[in-house]
């Protein structure tokens, strides 16, 4: 059944993406964004958290480097994978979990996701990225609004690669015991 709801849940999210309404048209051309989008589920569920990217004009992104910030009482870390998009030119996607060192009620998902360093390097293009599987606590209430913080970098694919400015980075939320459909962060 949780694999039903993930698949569902995932054409649902990328049918929205390809309606344009994940990333905000009015910032596109100024900063580059990356989005955790958020997702819901139940008390002891693996659940998928999408992870999208959108370039700013002109910028080729080569490389994203997130750390994902979680409550490690209310879920854990399952697996990463990456997407079509993705794969298509070549991208890695690598995840390491550690303890907080600010907090240990919180973990730390360092989440990595390149092109191939070697000649002509292709630009990650936009669109959806990967999946982080994350598991929800047995004993996690109904209606809790669990945040991700997303803290990280992206550099681009010249030689020497640079940061990425005005890099934007969207946190998420995983919704317990509710459905979310198409009220995306900031559409409104």
């Amino acid at each position: 059944m949780k694999t039903y709801v993930s698949i569902v849940t995932s054409f649902l999210l990328f049918t929205v993406a390809l309606r344009g309404e994940v990333f905000p048209q009015q910032n596109s051309q100024k900063s580059t964004h990356v989005v955790i989008s958020p997702t819901s589920g139940l008390p002891g569920q693996e659940i998928s958290l999408p992870i999208y990217l959108e370039a700013a004009t002109g910028v080729e992104v080569g490389s994203i480097s997130l750390d994902l910030v979680f409550p490690n009482q209310l879920i854990s870390f399952v697996t990463v994978q990456g997407s079509l998009v993705s794969e298509m030119v070549g991208a890695k996607i690598t995840a390491e979990v550690r303890t907080d060192a600010e907090d240990e009620s919180k973990s730390v998902l360092k989440v990595t996701l390149s092109t191939p360093e070697t000649g002509s390097r292709q630009a990650i293009p936009d669109g959806l990225l990967g999946f982080v599987t994350v598991q929800l606590a047995e004993d996690v209430q109904l209606d809790t609004h669990i945040v991700i913080t997303n803290r990280g970098s992206a550099m681009t694919t010249g030689s020497p690669p640079m940061p990425v400015d005005a890099l934007t980075l969207h946190d998420g939320v995983i919704y317990v015991g509710e459905v979310v459909f198409a009220c995306f962060f900031y559409m409104h």
